[in-house]
C-alpha cells in the first residue's frame, strides 16, 4: 500500500514539475529577416526567432544578423537587425560569420549601433548556428 502511495506521489510531483517548466518556456514566432526588414512595426515587441549571417563583436558591442554575406561585408545595416544578448548567452563571438538563428524580443524603435539597423532583437536567450561557416 505504501509503495503504491509513494509511486502516485512521485508521479504527481513529476507532473507538477512538468507543468511548471512548461509555463516558463517562452514561445518564439519564426520570422524571416526579410519580413522584419519590410515590416518592422508588425513584429514590434514580439518574441521572434530570426536567421541570418552573424556579425558578432562583443568586444566593441556591435552584434548583428545580416541578410546576405555582402550586406555583412559592406556593413549594410538596412538589411540587418542589431542583436543584444542576455548574460545566459556565453561567448557569442564563436558564431561570427556563421548562418545563425537567434531568439529574442524585437524592438522596431531601437535602431541599434549608430541608428543604422532596421531594428533590434533584444534579450536574446538562444543562438543556434548552422554547420555552414560563411567566409
Amino acid at each position: 500500500m505504501y509503495r503504491l502511495l509513494a509511486r502516485l506521489l512521485f508521479v504527481f510531483v513529476i507532473f507538477l514539475s512538468w507543468q511548471a517548466s512548461a509555463q516558463d518556456v517562452q514561445t518564439f514566432e519564426h520570422v524571416s529577416l526579410v519580413a522584419l526588414i519590410a515590416n518592422p512595426e508588425k513584429y514590434d515587441n514580439h518574441h521572434v526567432g530570426v536567421e541570418g549571417i552573424a556579425y558578432f563583436d562583443s568586444k566593441n558591442g556591435i552584434n548583428g544578423i545580416f541578410l546576405t554575406r555582402e550586406d555583412k561585408e559592406n556593413a549594410n545595416g538596412q538589411n540587418a537587425v542589431f542583436v543584444v544578448f542576455t548574460a545566459s548567452v556565453k561567448n557569442p563571438d564563436q558564431f561570427n560569420n556563421r548562418f545563425v538563428l537567434v531568439q529574442g524580443r524585437f524592438d522596431a524603435q531601437d535602431k541599434g549601433h549608430l541608428g543604422s539597423f532596421c531594428g533590434t532583437v533584444k534579450d536574446v536567450i538562444r543562438v543556434h548556428a548552422n554547420a555552414i561557416k560563411i567566409k
